[in-house]
């Protein structure tokens, strides 16, 4: 009986952290905080994208003429337009504001990614 009840506070006290560090976990709009092995993450729920939490929220994708969606790839988020190829976001200095902010964002390291 000692041993069960050891083993059963041996868990729970091991368990205990996880639970606390998924709770603060905050991700932003479109992710969901999930526990892996290594600790909590946010997964993306359109797209399965995995990003640290606590992450500030990117700026909103803004488009204009004939535009079929906004797209987040592992290259940034862009415009798609109907007969085009993707096109950056037209609110590049709110974009460039981000990135300045924003260096460990994995937006930000696409960002520099491509302009290299």
């Amino acid at each position: 009986m000692k041993l069960s009840f050891l083993i059963l506070l041996t868990y729970l006290s091991l368990a205990e952290p996880n639970e606390a560090s998924l709770d603060k976990c905050k991700c932003f709009k479109g992710y969901k905080a999930i526990m892996e092995k290594e600790g909590p993450v946010c997964v993306g729920l359109m797209n399965n994208f995995k990003v640290k939490c606590n992450m500030p929220e990117p700026p909103r994708c803004e488009c204009s003429g004939s535009v079929i969606g906004i797209q987040t790839d592992r290259e940034g988020k862009w415009c798609l337009m109907k007969n085009s190829p993707k096109r950056e976001c037209e609110n590049r200095k709110e974009w460039r504001d981000f990135y300045e902010k924003n260096p460990g964002h994995f937006l930000t390291k696409a960002y520099k990614k491509r302009k290299n």
